[in-house]
């Protein structure tokens, strides 16, 4: 709690130790002060204390405080000039203070030239300061050569503390640097220094900025160099280091080999850092047995930090070890080992693989016995560990009661850990009704943390609660805790518990009494928030608005944007109850005002920051005239920066876009004699506004009924087109497009314009359906459609339907649609599935049927990639079109029994066909080749006979189609948005860039995995899926990706080589993971473990 009026007295006291005091309230809490200009005035009163440690204290507290300093010019002016004072300490921490304040200040340019001036300051503490804050400006510096070139000439300071500061500030700066050759040689040369912390930066920098390395081999080597560091720091954070950068090591190998060395340091914070560098590791391992192997043998080490160091690995690896069952009797085994530590470790890991677990009934049983544990860390592990699982256990009613009674632990660590656990397992708790018994007793407990846990539970699960008015009544009482901190949850509680209340006019006198709390800034924000929630449900609205509007009074900035902001909800709201069109207008004004207020309060979060051009873009549509469309694309696009990563706010947003674009395209009518097809192209926007409203409804009621209520309004502008859809509909009889002038002709007179969720009776148009038709035509074929269809806004109405009808009649002529049969094997039981591609080169006859010219080299070659990937664990093979001959069928599923082999083709009876060959008790047919190639065709000869339908093959190693060479072209599109995992392409094809381009649309569209196997003769076998492009440079330095290529081709095999490609894919998890979890435990890579391997057949068999 800050206490203003009293720091303010101890800034003015005469004693030295309160002046500090008071400075030190600025440094660490400036920004929760309420009178933010009273707190300036006296922070900068004090930086010109007379004492002189008063004074250069003062000036190391502007930094952090610089960000919400109300007059920033003043603060810069000060800053700039300590930094120029004649006592090199107080040159220091201003120079330090720039650095931190650095983002914020307003002449950057005077700013970067203080700090390349003191860069050469005669003093080592202001060359030490100097140093870091060039690290922390240089993304902002302009002029980043000479940024550099100052942090180089610091990493060559004699004195040593100065290059430790310089090392840190290179790291950060690195990324920045625009040529990295030249910075990466200054970097390679800090893992020399004779310093140990210069030596200890330079590893943490070639963790941090692994991937920007231009040499990674030589920073390969610098790094296994300082894992045998003698000083303690650096091999710490050598370990660190390797985790961190693994995936872009181009030898896995020698760095997997250095973690498990440093399992065996003495210092146990080295070994803490090698369990969480293998924890980031090993999913990047090129042999994950072999990998798993080492750790299977180090949790049987006899040494018990070894044993620590796997137990803490074992969690998040699980994942991606290919032997669960194994993995999982490691962890089992650890919990029960006999050191403390070891077991509490091995506990968090079942946590984190508990619904990944073979045995949840064991793992379960596991985690019962360890709510006893002797050990209070272990017990503490145990109740968050079923917290996390309790959605997955059996047994809930045992589980919830493990946890009550730890919650009874003689250890408060333990306890605490249990409540927390308990308050998110409350939603699956089946008697919810002993279940909030047991929490409605944490509202006496002594210890606040429990109290708040109730207050959380309430606040998220109200309706869930079975006696209301108990739980009303602990909510209340929670309002009024003694504990800020209960109280902040509590005020935000009542706000989305309001409308559950059983007595909503004794909730609302508790809620006024908070927005009175005088002992806490956050109180009375999270109240005035809490009434914006509640408002349409608050019995006396005329005083909720009156005490909102007494809250913009306050002088701060947290209340105010609150307060601003439900004001703005309440004025949604009132629009909502308007009684005519003038008074709904008005309303959605005043919001708008209101929304404006908010936003201009700089906090953390600021939800106005989507309402505010949220609802200036619906007025301008719904009111403003038709000039005001580049003020609407303005707004929207604020909007829709702010709406990043809200599922519900971005459903609000399309549904403005749609209503905007509704009426630019209804604006520009100007003769409706001649649309004749522009009808539904114009309420396809209104069709996909009012099914997002809908979407959008239950949890941003107000905002959707703000778009209802401007629908009507809406609906004035362009009735008149529904006028137009008659005489559309008689112009089209008897012609190609009758048809779709009768739906244009009924979903126009089904369209209400009063209801905005019954515009979904009028689905489709004719322009919105030949988009959808063009989707299913081959990419080669579509860029005759895409530029008709692109061009319609810009032509007159007139040409739109001539241009529609155009694209109608060209889809028709070129679309080809086919029959999928399902051919049901298995149920799919991997979840990741290894899969092997395989280019050979081979010659083919010149007459048609063609056969291989020579046979038997081709099968060695063959085999030769089989053995590969049964060598490897693959689950699946595909090899190249017309590689294989029938005769080989037999002997491929009698040698390779535990792998499906996608073989590639051959011709019988003119069909060019391909075997799908694996051990089944259902008959497999084989997939026949539909669209021929050119040299297929024939002229005056045979040629090859097509098939008629395309298989779907349902697997234990999953869902897949094969689609032969010229298929792939023509008919991968027809699996866009299906529930395939995979497309095998068998080929003997030239055309790789088309093939590619149609792979990469398909993959980017469709998170689903494509595999191509081509002959060496043209090469291009590829795989193809959705991947994180941060790991697109490990992919270009394994020598599977080039360089600058940004689609989803993560690994090809060039002409004329002959070797496989080896990945594992992930059938739970197809899409790129964008952006990367912070929490790296939940890094999942869709596909892992991709090389490459030579083909080298024993010619001796030949």
């Amino acid at each position: 709690m800050i206490d203003q009026a009293e720091i303010h007295r101890k800034a003015r006291s005469k004693d030295v130790s309160e002046r500090l005091e008071a400075i030190n309230e600025f440094h660490k809490y400036f920004v929760l002060f309420p009178d933010k200009k009273q707190a300036w005035s006296d922070l900068r009163r004090l930086t010109k204390d007379k004492d002189f440690s008063v004074q250069i204290t003062a000036v190391k507290s502007m930094g952090p405080a610089f960000p919400y300093i109300p007059d920033k010019n003043q603060a810069w002016a000060a800053l700039h000039k300590f930094s120029k004072k004649n006592h090199f300490y107080l040159r220091a921490k201003a120079v330090k203070a720039i650095g931190q304040a650095f983002p914020y200040i307003p002449d950057k340019e005077q700013a970067w030239s203080d700090l390349h001036r003191v860069s050469r300051d005669g003093e080592i503490e202001v060359r030490n300061e100097a140093a870091y804050s060039l690290g922390l400006a240089f993304p902002y510096v302009l002029d980043k050569n000479q940024a550099w070139s100052d942090i180089r000439r610091l990493t060559h300071d004699k004195e040593y503390s100065v290059r430790w500061r310089a090392a840190e500030a290179a790291g950060l700066a690195f990324p920045y640097i625009p040529d990295k050759e030249w910075a990466w040689l200054d970097l390679h040369r800090l893992a020399l220094d004779e310093d140990m912390i210069v030596r200890m930066y330079a590893a943490i920098n070639l963790g941090l900025i692994f991937s920007y390395i231009p040499d990674k081999k030589r920073a390969c080597i610098d790094l296994h160099g300082l894992t045998q560091d003698k000083e303690e720091c650096v091999r710490r954070e050598t370990a660190n280091a390797i985790g961190l950068a693994f995936s872009y090591f181009p030898d896995k190998e020698q760095a997997w080999s250095d973690l498990i060395e440093l399992t065996k340091d003495p210092k146990r914070e080295v070994r803490r850092a090698v369990a969480k560098a293998i924890s980031l590791a090993y999913s990047d391992a090129p042999d994950k047995e072999k990998v798993y192997a080492d750790l299977h043998q180090l949790s049987q080490n006899e040494e018990r930090y070894v044993r620590r160091i796997v137990a803490y690995a074992l969690g998040p690896t699980y994942p991606h070890v290919p032997d669960k069952e194994k993995a999982y009797a490691d962890i089992q085994r650890l919990t029960q080992d006999n050191d403390g530590n070891v077991r509490r470790r091995a506990t968090r890991s079942l946590s984190i693989i508990f619904f990944q677990a073979p045995d949840k009934e064991q793992a379960w049983a596991d985690l019962h016995k360890l709510t006893e544990d002797e050990e209070s860390m272990v017990r503490m592990e145990t109740a968050n560990a079923i917290g996390l699982a309790f959605y997955h256990i059996s047994d809930k009613k045992q589980a919830w009661s493990d946890l009550i009674r730890l919650t009874q632990d003689k250890e408060s660590w333990v306890q605490q850990e249990a409540a927390k656990a308990a308050g998110s397992s409350f939603l699956h708790v089946p008697d919810n009704k002993q279940a909030w018994a047991d929490l409605h007793g944490f509202t006496l407990a002594e210890e606040g943390q429990f109290r708040r846990i109730v207050a959380n539970v309430l606040g998220s699960s109200f309706y869930q609660v079975p006696d209301k008015m108990q739980a009303m009544e602990d909510l209340l009482k929670l309002t009024q805790d003694k504990e800020e901190f209960v109280r902040w949850n509590a005020a935000e509680a009542v706000g989305t518990s309001f409308f559950h209340f059983p007595d909503k006019e004794r909730g609302w006198s508790y809620l006024r009494r908070l927005i009175l709390d005088e002992d806490s800034v956050v109180v009375r924000k999270n109240a005035a928030k809490a009434i914006g929630l509640a408002f349409s449900h608050i019995p006396d609205k005329e005083q909720a608005w009156i005490d909102l509007y007494r809250l913009t009074l306050y002088d701060d900035e947290f209340v105010l944007e609150s307060a601003n902001y439900s004001l703005g909800q309440a004025s949604i709201f009132m629009a909502t109850e308007a009684d005519n069109k003038e008074e709904f207008k008005e309303e959605i004004k005043n919001a708008i005002d209101f929304f404006e207020r908010s936003s201009n309060e700089e906090t953390y979060f600021n939800p106005s920051s989507f309402c505010l051009p949220f609802y200036r873009s619906f007025y301008t549509i719904a009111f403003e005239k038709t000039e005001s469309e580049g003020e609407v694309q303005r707004y929207l696009a604020e909007a829709k920066s702010a709406s990043k990563g809200s599922k519900n706010k971005e459903k609000l947003l399309e549904a403005v876009e749609n209503l905007a674009n509704a009426l630019s395209e209804a604006q520009k009518v100007k003769d409706f004699d001649a649309t004749k097809s522009d009808l539904k192209a114009y309420m396809q926007y209104c069709n996909r506004a009012a099914d997002l409203i809908g979407d959008a409804a239950e949890d941003a009621p107000g905002a959707a009924s703000i778009l209802r209520r401007g629908m009507p309004i809406i609906g004035e502008r362009i009735r008149d087109i529904q006028e137009k859809a008659e005489a559309l509909c008689k112009e089209t009889r008897g012609t190609p497009l009758e048809e779709f002038g009768l739906a244009t002709y009924i979903s126009a007179q089904e369209l209400p314009t009063h209801d905005p969720l019954a515009l979904v009776m009028s689905m489709g148009s004719m322009a919105n359906s030949a988009r959808v038709l063009c989707e299913y035509l081959p990419t080669a074929k579509k860029a005759y459609v895409c530029e008709q269809l692109d061009n319609l806004p810009g032509m007159e109405l007139s040409e739109q339907g001539a241009a529609i009808a155009r694209v109608f009649e060209y889809v028709q002529e070129n679309i080809h649609i086919p029959k999928v049969q399902t051919v049901h094997i298995s149920e799919t039981e991997h979840e990741i599935v290894r899969i092997v591609v395989a280019q050979i080169s081979f010659e083919l006859t010149e007459s048609f049927p063609f056969v291989l010219k020579n046979k038997d080299e081709v099968k060695t070659k063959v085999f030769s990639a089989l053995d590969i990937a049964k060598q490897d664990g693959a689950n699946i093979v595909c090899l190249p079109e017309l590689c294989l001959y029938e005769e080989w069928i037999g002997e491929i599923k009698g040698k390779y029994p535990d792998m499906i082999v996608i073989g590639g083709s051959f011709y019988k009876d003119n069909k060019n066909i391909c075997p799908v060959i694996m051990e089944s008790d259902t008959d497999t047919p084989y997939q026949p080749k539909i669209t021929a190639s050119p040299f297929e065709h024939g002229t005056m000869g045979p040629r090859m006979i097509s098939g008629d339908r395309i298989y779907r093959y349902e697997t234990r190693f999953g869902k897949f189609v094969i689609l032969i060479c010229m298929d792939f072209d023509d008919l991968a599109h027809f699996f866009r948005e299906t529930d395939i995992d995979m497309i095998f392409c068998p080929s003997f094809n030239s055309a790789n860039e088309r093939f590619h381009n149609e792979a990469h649309s398909h993959v980017e569209r469709t998170p689903s995995y494509i595999l191509i196997a081509n002959t060496g003769l043209h090469g291009g076998t590829s795989i193809f899926g959705q991947l994180n492009n941060n790991y697109f440079g490990g992919l270009v330095d394994g020598g599977c990706k080039k360089r600058g290529d940004s689609t989803y081709k993560l690994c090809e095999v060039e002409k004329g080589q002959e070797e496989v490609i080896i990945a594992d894919f992930n059938l739970d998890h197809k899409g790129a993971q964008v952006p990367t979890p912070s929490n790296l435990n939940k890094v999942i890579k869709s596909v892992d473990a991709i090389k490459k391997i030579p083909i080298q057949p024993d010619r001796s068999k030949i």
